[in-house]
């Protein structure tokens, strides 16, 4: 006998997010194809014209992947070998091999237990002279990432950050932005990609011709740079083209949720920290909790068909400096990812924080 394992609630909700969407998928292939044009042409104009439009922002610059766009904004803020970038101890691989790539030296900070993101206190011991950047992944409150930007202005650094969606008319200086765009993002394309949004003129042109080998943006075959290919697909940007209209719904969707979620866990234990889902409200990264009881809740959801994932950041402790990261390494044990999409039902929040509370409460009762 055989019994079927799929869980009843996905932690990304890919399948219903991409039911019924088959007409659109065609649609924005059919539309680059009978047009020939195919890399970083009409398409991706009108949409990155759109996005700074919907954002507030003054350029939206269209690439291939997220991070292709980090490698980007670092390449157009000149980092470089002499240069030292701040990244965060607990972050995806990706950030680490982006600074790399770029030619610069990692510096690693610690983070907080509490949010996941380093605390702002802590940017004026890990930055110096040769500070060219500091890189900050999907963690953080908008409240933390605010503190973290006052921060590094008064540093005189300029931050590179993995966001989200948020409108910001009065966007924070030196800060430049990575929109992930792929499928399993906010928007949910039909391939990866991504968007480095600025208000800087100068991070914006570097991006262009970085994305296209270095290419002058008005002039074809003149290089000023040895760039790489991260060109975004025509497709792709038509397809978004068709589902931005809906991030502001999904945004809003998206942070109900979690405030459904913040609600219900409350009572879970003080062993329980709600790191939140980050300020890019993506369906890739779910609701961050930090618990104790990590397997066991693991456990009891999958027992009630709800998927859970652990999050695939490999902190510093694991670069060969056990020890020199206590928060890094206390979120790579404890951290755990829980659904949240916005097709979750509200009554599967229920479930779930009242799933992970039934542990806590044990935890409790045998103390």
């Amino acid at each position: 006998m055989t019994y079927d394992t799929t869980p009843r609630i996905t932690l990304r909700g890919d399948a219903a997010r991409y039911a019924g969407l088959t007409e659109q998928i065609l649609e924005a292939v059919l539309d680059a194809a009978e047009a020939d044009e195919f890399l970083l042409k009409s398409r991706v104009a009108r949409f990155e014209s759109a996005l700074t439009d919907a954002l507030g922002a003054v350029h939206a610059v269209g690439c291939a992947s997220t991070t292709g766009a980090v490698l980007l904004a670092l390449n157009a803020l000149g980092c470089g070998p002499a240069d030292e970038v701040v990244v965060p101890a607990w972050a995806p691989d990706a950030l680490f091999s982006a600074v790399v790539r770029a030619g610069a030296r990692p510096v690693l900070v610690d983070v907080s237990t509490e949010h996941g993101a380093p605390d702002a206190a802590d940017l004026a011991g890990v930055t110096g002279p040769a500070t060219r950047a500091i890189l900050l992944g999907p963690a953080g409150t908008a409240e933390v990432r605010a503190r973290l930007h006052e921060a590094a202005l008064r540093l005189g650094v300029p931050v590179v950050e993995i966001g989200g969606p948020e409108p910001r008319p009065a966007r924070a200086a030196g800060v430049t932005t990575v929109l992930p765009l792929g499928p399993d993002d906010l928007l949910g394309g039909i391939g990866d990609a991504a968007a480095v949004v600025t208000d800087d003129d100068a991070v914006a042109r570097g991006c262009r011709m970085f994305r296209n080998h270095g290419q002058d943006p008005q002039v074809r075959f003149v290089h000023h740079h040895v760039g790489f290919n991260c060109r975004m697909d025509e497709s792709v940007a038509a397809f978004l083209l068709r589902r931005l209209p809906e991030l502001e719904a999904r945004s809003t969707r998206m942070r109900q949720l979690t405030d459904r979620y913040t609600r219900a866990l409350r009572n879970a234990g003080a062993d329980l920290v709600v790191l939140g889902p980050g300020p890019c409200l993506s369906p890739r990264g779910g609701l961050t909790v930090r618990t104790a009881l990590r397997d066991q809740v693991r456990a009891r959801l999958a027992a009630r068909g709800v998927e859970s994932a652990v999050p695939p950041f490999r902190p510093a402790g694991d670069r060969g400096m056990p020890d020199a990261f206590p928060g890094a390494r206390r979120l790579m044990e404890e951290a755990l990812a829980l659904p949240l999409h916005p097709g979750l039902a509200p009554e599967d929040v229920d479930l779930i924080a009242a799933t992970v509370a039934e542990c806590h409460a044990g935890l409790r009762e045998t103390r």
